[in-house]
């Protein structure tokens, strides 16, 4: 009887440190989001190269921007803050998946940003998807105004030029 009582306390013991450590990812979680928001509201934009250096973690960055982002009632801050994590995304943690995921998201947002649709394109090229990056450009210059079409156009022929030559320059 002495050894499983031993047993069961120690199983407790184990528990109890692990239900510690959840409830501290989720404390560390919170405290994040909450600075993010004081930034935002405070500098009425978010200073990501200061947060990057106090955060230290970039997938921790990516999440604040994401919820940041979901909890932000301004589009036109949205896609800035969904870009943002598309290029943390894309660069730091070399995730081209996720970072097209953002843009296609902010994309829904603002359909007729030309350099938007730029960005998701060159993801989706980084990605090895170079029809859909073709598709994207293409779509955008159906709709584009004069000034855009010329640099949707410019963007497409080099994105085609690289899906023909992919060891290319």
């Amino acid at each position: 009887a002495v050894p499983d009582l031993e047993l069961r306390r120690q199983t407790l013991k184990d528990q109890q440190a692990a239900l510690v450590r959840q409830r501290a990812e989720l404390d560390a979680a919170l405290a994040q989001r909450a600075q993010a928001r004081e930034v935002l509201q405070r500098d009425g934009g978010i200073d990501f190269e200061r947060l990057k250096r106090e955060q230290g973690d970039n997938a921790g960055l990516a999440r604040i921007l994401v919820a940041t982002a979901e909890s932000n009632d301004d589009p036109a801050q949205k896609v800035i803050l969904l870009r943002e994590a598309a290029v943390v995304q894309r660069s730091q943690l070399n995730d081209p998946q996720a970072a097209v995921a953002l843009l296609e998201r902010a994309r829904d947002l603002a359909p007729g940003d030309a350099k938007l649709c730029i960005e998701l394109a060159l993801a989706l090229g980084g990605s090895g998807d170079m029809a859909r990056a073709l598709e994207v450009l293409t779509s955008a210059c159906e709709t584009a105004e004069a000034g855009d079409r010329a640099v949707l156009l410019r963007a497409r022929a080099n994105t085609k030029a690289a899906a023909e030559d992919p060891g290319g320059a």
